[in-house]
């Protein structure tokens, strides 16, 4: 295992208020001991350590957790092929129809492609990726297992979890056979989409979700772009499945359109989604439709967000840069002040600022894998409003130069 002190760092402990005018005043000098791949202690004072192990210097650069891609199809990229338009497509229906076709017709196949995706975003300082994999009647288990593999490269580099998504609906594609071997096969959680509008019945496909779920005892992140009364239908009947599963803590709703509609029924279904512990990700798009993720961090839900598409069938945009998606968060809610600002960090960390003990208020705790980055940055704010260098990487206590070593 990793063991080694990590000197000269630094790490933001204070909130920034009106006697501060730098960036240093909120940042403080220290040194991280790592022991067997985790933070063992913070030390202020290293004169009179006499340990003798491997000395890392830091370089006075600031350190920040590593970050999250919540929300990815590394089964859909097209990263690496020859430029191609998205192709027109009338429907959500006809866009998915087309979809299996148009990549196997690409000239590199789909591990290489995804193994690019994987690429770009751990150069962006991500190391933990939830990827949605397209498991249904039209594709069987083959996106899966080649999405498997592609993954195997980046061991000792990043964690993943694969999401079995039954893109063309759960009920309408007559996938739960697909589903349930899937779980069986190295799928890690249930996916669906719109159990309204796509599979017809929400209250038939979540019971059916749940039921794998359950069985296999794995977690639920469901896409639901359904609006409206759809919407309204669905999540209750999401909250009271999750309820009667005894599921608080193991359910997500990703991109969630509909939780800009609730009406006079907003505060009391945003604290059950509170209590259940079901989590929000979103994309953070740019069509108006984004859900009130602020109001909801509020209420204390657990929002996190992902690139989703990046150039694949349905986009040919996307950067693979997870702080793009922050910023462009920071931009979409108004946040603008530096405490506000190092506010949403742990939207792609999960892990909370703590000013209140001065050596976990940069989100790496004692306890924690030794798992960061870090960066010329001179505090939290300006590593998520600016497009700053990421100098190093770190994955369990090994230092990472470069996405794959």
């Amino acid at each position: 295992m990793h063991t080694f002190l990590l000197k000269n760092i630094r790490t933001e402990r204070k909130r920034w208020t009106e006697n501060i005018s730098t960036a240093g005043d909120v940042t403080a000098s220290t040194n991280l001991l790592i022991r067997d791949g985790k933070v063992e202690a913070y030390i202020d004072d290293i004169s009179t350590f006499n340990e003798d192990i491997k000395i890392v210097d830091g370089n006075d650069l600031l350190i920040v957790p590593a970050l999250r891609e919540m929300h990815c199809h590394i089964d859909k990229s097209k990263l690496g092929t020859s430029w191609t338009p998205v192709s027109k497509a009338s429907s959500i229906v006809e866009r998915f129809t087309n979809e299996p076709k148009e990549l196997d017709k690409l000239e590199i196949p789909m591990v290489e492609r995804a193994a690019n995706l994987i690429a770009l975003e751990l150069s962006h300082g991500v190391d933990f990726f939830r990827t949605h994999i397209d498991v249904h009647s039209a594709v069987g288990q083959r996106f899966l297992e080649q999405s498997l593999t592609a993954a195997e490269r980046f061991q000792g580099a990043a964690d993943f979890e694969f999401v079995a998504f039954p893109q063309h609906g759960l009920l309408r594609s007559r996938s739960i056979e697909e589903v349930d071997t899937a779980l069986k096969n190295g799928a890690t959680i249930i996916g669906g989409v719109d159990p309204a509008s796509v599979d017809g019945d929400s209250k038939a496909s979540l019971n059916a979700t749940f039921e794998l779920a359950v069985k296999h005892d794995v977690d639920i992140d469901l896409h639901i772009h359904d609006r409206y009364d759809d919407f309204l239908e669905t999540l209750k009947y999401l909250l009271d499945f999750t309820e009667e599963a005894g599921y608080q803590n193991r359910v997500a709703v990703s991109h969630g359109f509909g939780l800009n509609d609730l009406g006079h029924e907003e505060s009391g279904l945003f604290n059950r989604i509170k209590t259940n512990g079901i989590k929000v990700i979103s994309s953070v798009p740019l069509t108006g439709n984004i859900p009130p993720l602020e109001k909801l961090r509020i209420y204390g839900v657990d929002v996190n967000i992902g690139c989703d598409n990046i150039y694949d069938c349905w986009s040919p945009y996307g950067s693979g840069d997870i702080r793009e998606k922050l910023r462009r968060y920071g931009e979409a809610f108004n946040i603008r002040t530096h405490n506000e600002i190092a506010d949403i960090l742990p939207v792609v960390t999960g892990k909370p600022l703590d000013y209140e003990n001065e050596f976990n208020a940069s989100g790496i705790n004692v306890g924690d894998e030794a798992s960061f980055l870090l960066t010329e940055a001179s505090c939290i704010t300006e590593f998520i409003a600016r497009p700053t260098v990421i100098n190093k990487r770190f994955y369990k206590g090994k230092c990472i130069n470069f996405p794959g070593n």
